[in-house]
């Protein structure tokens, strides 16, 4: 017998926790149900069968995504935690759900509730309605949990195709302030599944462009690359929550090297992936997998891996991280030019002083070159403090110069150069206060 639709719309109207309360209470009076409940949640033995039943109710999520939207149109709707709109959070437990059902190994399940998610709030978007974005980044996080779905899914031809056209035509008809790129994975899961994606991918596009005069220039357009290594990155997704761990290491050795060590920490390899971080790229992942390595006692092949990616990638963190290693070491060449790539990145006056600590008879030269680039643009506080260091009064005096505006500077200097500088400092004391009584004068 049908249930009856005024129920189905009662069920649809509860939320997760309490739909979880009711089914416990169902369970309990009734212990048959475990064993219907947990058939129905199996997962097919065998991919060859024909596409399995899913217990997920189209009609269902199409009702509760609609009625959710609904209140986005309300003047006053209610907001929750950290100013967001309420609605915003229940559409985001509706991703949740689907990647819940995606991890209970029902993606055809996913795929349906995003489909439903991504058709509903593309329908009729308005852009003015959604000044803050926030659906917006709703509509973008839908892209990666749904290619992911899609990969991990047994869909037949027809099912793919059809999909692959309503997704294609969402695609098209985006709004003006939702990030194509973000949903663009969800074709590339589609169009080339587990197939290697060609490498003339680009010069294909770009000829069917010649001959779209609607297209907007390339330039205008996110460049393959990035919508390939999403792929990428939703491949590795499934091959991780699907333990397939050497199909894992193999993809993403070439895909992405941060996952590919950190992968090989995991299994604990150390080696190996000691050996992989050659292929790091970002200074982010090497302080990453240097910090691990240190963490583990394995210090020596941690500085060594930071000073190597300091060598090619002058960055402020990385030089930050090393130097103090250096420094300790007595590796005073290390240390040195860590710091110094540190004060060029962000001139300050601690790596000033350190800089001056191990320089040795190399202050000299060092020194002109440190204050040169602490002079650099607009803000004079490290150079003040320089000359605060050096107990230069009337050079820090002269840095103010056309800067009265900067109130801290003249705080800062007014502090430092009472005792040496009285009548400088009383001087400038009597201007700041004649400007603020004719301010409030007028």
């Amino acid at each position: 017998m049908a249930t009856p639709k005024n129920l189905l719309e009662r069920i649809a109207d509860l939320e997760k926790p309490a739909l979880l309360v009711l089914i416990a209470k169902l369970l309990q009076q009734n212990p048959n149900l475990h064993k219907t409940l947990e058939l129905a949640l199996a997962q097919p033995a065998s991919p060859a069968k024909a596409k399995p039943q899913t217990q997920v109710s189209e009609a269902m999520y199409r009702k509760l995504v609609k009625s959710i939207l609904r209140q986005q149109g309300h003047e006053h709707h209610p907001y929750g935690d950290y100013g967001k709109p309420e609605y915003v959070s229940e559409l985001e437990n509706v991703i949740k759900t689907a990647v819940e059902s995606q991890e209970s190994n029902n993606p055809e399940g996913a795929i349906i509730i995003l489909r439903v998610l991504l058709e509903e709030t593309t329908d009729d978007y308005d852009s003015e309605m959604d000044y803050n974005g926030d659906l917006a980044c709703v509509l973008q996080d839908i892209g990666m949990p749904l290619a992911e779905a899609i990969l991990s899914a047994d869909l037949d031809a027809q099912f793919r195709y059809s999909l692959q056209a309503a997704i294609q035509e969402i695609y098209e008809n985006l709004g003006e302030n939702i990030e194509e790129s973000e949903l663009a994975v969800v074709l590339m899961a589609l169009v080339y599944g587990w197939d290697e994606i060609p490498e003339n991918q680009e010069e294909e596009y770009d000829e069917e462009d010649e001959y779209n005069e609607d297209e907007e220039d390339s330039e205008d357009e996110e460049p393959d690359w990035m919508d390939e290594q999403a792929l990428q990155t939703a491949r590795l997704n499934v091959l991780e929550r699907q333990n397939r761990t050497d199909d894992f290491l193999q993809l993403a050795e070439h895909a992405d090297p941060r996952r590919h060590t950190l992968k090989l920490l995991q299994l604990g390899r150390t080696d190996e992936a000691i050996s992989a971080s050659q292929y790091l790229g970002y200074a982010s992942e090497i302080i990453e997998l240097a910090k691990y390595l240190y963490e583990i006692g394995r210090m020596g092949e941690a500085i060594a891996l930071a000073e190597r990616g300091l060598s090619t990638i002058k960055d402020y963190a990385l030089a930050v991280w090393l130097a103090p290693f250096g420094e300790a070491q007595g590796n005073t060449e290390m240390a040195i030019r860590a710091y110094r790539i540190a004060f060029d990145a962000h001139p300050a006056i601690a790596h000033y002083r350190k800089l001056k600590q191990l320089a040795g008879p190399a202050w000299e030269t060092l020194r002109p070159e440190l204050v040169e680039k602490a002079g650099e643009g607009y803000d004079r506080d490290t150079l003040a403090d320089i000359c605060l260091e050096e107990q230069e009064w009337d050079a820090a005096i002269a840095l103010t110069g056309q800067n009265t505006w900067s109130t801290s500077l003249l705080e800062k200097l007014a502090d430092k150069l009472i005792s040496h500088r009285p009548d400088w400092v009383i001087l400038v004391s009597l201007k700041q206060s004649n400007a603020l009584i004719a301010e409030t004068v007028s």
